[in-house]
């Protein structure tokens, strides 16, 4: 899942690599948004099609769904609503291509097939903030660590990120688990790595 970074395209149709792209429903919803505060009362209806696709989303959330129910769901009010968004776009023809709304437009039917996707698979989200949340400290800091010295500490560094978001998204306390991992990591087992994990992690009685 991801918003619409060419590179993702170039991948799929030059290197003959299989893989399905979702695309991120907020990316779509923000270029509409950004067509309506500019003045163009017209972007209003995409957002409001696109907020009843979120309040599928919420209801289906607080009623704690698993993927197979939650896609039965979609199907059912989501697909559509979709469809209406669809017809919106297809009868939007009197909209300049270059002004605000004109790419709004252009950005949803360029990646239509992709953003419809979490409707078939319940195991989907309908937009990739949650990834977005994730990496907005590296993004914001991206510039105070433009160099990392090496390739090498550019792989620490990633590895790093990588175990410090997964262990808030495992509820982990990180200076806990930072400091018992430094500690453990010398003598521990290269076998059992796996143990260390964020979201296997248990303490020692020291930490």
């Amino acid at each position: 899942m991801s918003d619409a970074y060419a590179v993702y395209t170039s991948l799929q149709n030059e290197n003959n690599i299989s893989f399905r792209r979702a695309g991120c429903m907020a990316h779509a919803r923000r270029k509409f948004v950004e067509a309506a505060r500019g003045g163009d009362t017209r972007a209003e209806e995409a957002v409001r099609l696109i907020g009843k696709l979120y309040e599928v989303e919420k209801e289906a959330r607080e009623a704690g769904l698993d993927h197979a129910a939650l896609q039965k769901v979609r199907e059912e009010k989501s697909r559509p609503i979709l469809d209406e968004l669809r017809a919106w776009l297809a009868n939007s023809l009197a909209v300049l291509p270059k002004s605000p709304l004109g790419k709004a437009i252009g950005y949803a039917e360029d990646n239509w097939t992709a953003l419809g996707e979490f409707v078939g698979d319940g195991r989907l989200p309908i937009d990739n903030n949650a990834v977005e949340r994730a990496i907005r400290p590296v993004a914001i800091g991206r510039k105070n660590w433009l160099f990392a010295g090496s390739e090498r500490g550019a792989k620490a560094a990633a590895i790093f990120f990588t175990l410090i978001d997964s262990a808030r998204r495992a509820n982990v306390n990180l200076w806990a688990y930072i400091t018992d991992l430094l500690t453990r990591l010398p003598s521990h087992p290269i076998s059992r790595l796996e143990e260390l994990l964020p979201d296997r992690w248990q303490p020692t009685s020291k930490t």
